[in-house]
């Protein structure tokens, strides 16, 4: 491969040279004031032209397969160049280097065979890349320092533990060199959904159920995917870290907090630390983030950020397609079809905003499953679908408005009542079923549907 460059000064030296290292032969016209060229150069095709010359140019020939470099500080200059090289039949492949305080403005009209490239823009985005390196890898020590030594480390997840939460949990135990019995996944509930069963079966990994009491026998507590004010007055237990990329629910002390919502899945968060710290990422473990991160986000389309593209990116080939597959694909059974049939049945549509009803249940999966399907529904932009399980009131909020924030929302509403928050396009409610019932003078649970519905379009 031949590469072609158009200078006019010895600045770009050094610079070309990195760029076409290994090149089969460099050619460098210098159409500025003239120069030694470096030692290194010595094998290099250096030309200094007083002034441009096509004739010149074209005497050392031009091909459709060479490339072009153009580092020419003096507009006029580049512009009568670039127009002789895009009059080529075919047009070579051009790379304009150039310094614009930050803004990439061509200075010609652009051309499908040209690129621009900022090389201020470009260091300062690889500097604050390698900040922000620096500070996760900064930030994973002070995390492994505090939880080593140990003796038994409990990583708390949610009440129904999700392919994020899950995926952390893995994550952490990897970082920290632990396994299932030093450092367990728990949950005061259960893992419900059948993908969520799928993916710990498929991992060969365990989610243990434990009671508050429970967390005694543990020397360290770390939340991953949930914060404290989650569980109220159930964690009866001091907290060593939280990590998590859900919005506040309210301020909260602890050892180590990294609580970041510029992360569309704490998977992503968590496949940082590990790069960062050097820890090993096997298949098992790649397929486990990539889920997490595929689910959290909706396979990307919903509050994904560049962090998660580029861990996605990374995990994608370390992963197991075949594994991901399974996990994504859980089979409804008659029961579970049923309350399908029941949502559809009690839809209440008022414009955009969709409202699914099931009434009581014997799943509570079902409701956050029904309502990732309920958008797929007409025009609805907005849903909300609901259900009683047990004595709580369970309430999954989904918005593709950029007006509604579903969490800001969801909170606002059924605070007071349980616990509510979430994502701007993803949201839950779990609230109290006797205290709900109280606060409105309701005998059954009948008039349950018409107060949700009330209420949320009251702030709609």
């Amino acid at each position: 491969m031949r590469y072609i460059a158009f200078i006019d000064g010895p600045e770009w030296i050094k610079l070309i040279e990195t760029i076409t290292k290994g090149a089969e032969e460099l050619y460098v016209f210098n159409l500025g004031q003239p120069f030694i060229p470096p030692k290194s150069l010595v094998r290099t095709h250096y030309l200094h032209l007083e002034r441009f010359s096509a004739a010149e140019i074209e005497r050392h020939g031009l091909d459709e397969g060479d490339r072009i470099l153009v580092s020419l500080t003096e507009k006029q200059l580049l512009n009568r160049v670039l127009e002789f090289l895009c009059g080529q039949k075919p047009a070579p492949s051009i790379v304009v280097i150039a310094e614009e305080d930050g803004e990439s403005v061509p200075p010609v009209p652009e051309r499908p065979n040209v690129s621009y490239l900022d090389i201020q823009e470009m260091a300062r985005f690889r500097i604050n890349r390698e900040w922000r390196k620096i500070d996760i890898a900064r930030r994973a020590r002070e995390l492994h320092d505090m939880l080593d030594g140990a003796g038994k480390i409990a990583i708390l997840t949610q009440n129904d533990p999700d392919p994020d939460a899950i995926a952390c949990g893995l994550a952490l135990q990897a970082m920290l060199g632990r396994n299932r019995i030093t450092a367990p996944i728990v949950t005061f509930g259960s893992v419900t959904r059948n993908e969520n069963i799928t993916m710990i079966k498929l991992l060969k990994t365990v989610v243990r159920t434990i009671t508050p009491e429970t967390l005694a026998e543990f020397d360290r507590v770390v939340l991953v995917d949930v914060q404290p004010p989650y569980f109220g007055p159930m964690l009866n237990k001091e907290v060593d870290a939280v990590i998590d990329h859900h919005p506040y629910r309210q301020e909260f002390e602890t050892g180590f907090k990294e609580i970041n919502t510029a992360y569309g899945a704490t998977s992503t968060l968590m496949f940082e630390y590990l790069t960062a710290y050097g820890s090993k990422i096997n298949k098992r473990l790649a397929t486990a983030l990539l889920y997490g991160i595929m689910t959290d986000t909706m396979r990307l389309e919903r509050g994904a950020q560049r962090r998660d593209f580029d861990a996605f990116t990374a995990l994608w080939p370390m992963a197991d397609k075949d594994m991901l597959s399974s996990m994504g694909k859980p089979r409804l059974n008659s029961e579970e079809l049923s309350y399908f049939v029941r949502a559809i049945r009690n839809r209440k549509l008022m414009g955009e905003f969709l409202f699914l009803w099931l009434g009581v249940i014997r799943k509570a999966d079902i409701i956050p499953r029904l309502a990732d399907f309920s958008l797929q529904i007409g025009e609805t932009s907005f849903t909300a679908t609901a259900g009683v399980f047990g004595r709580e009131i369970i309430i999954s909020i989904r918005s593709q408005d950029p007006e509604l924030d579903a969490g800001k929302l969801a909170k606002r509403v059924f605070g007071k009542w349980g616990n509510a928050g979430g994502h701007p396009t993803m949201a839950k409610a779990v609230i109290s079923l006797p205290a709900f019932k109280s606060a409105f003078g309701m005998d059954s649970t009948k008039e349950l549907s018409a107060k949700i519905v009330e209420l949320l379009e009251k702030k709609l």
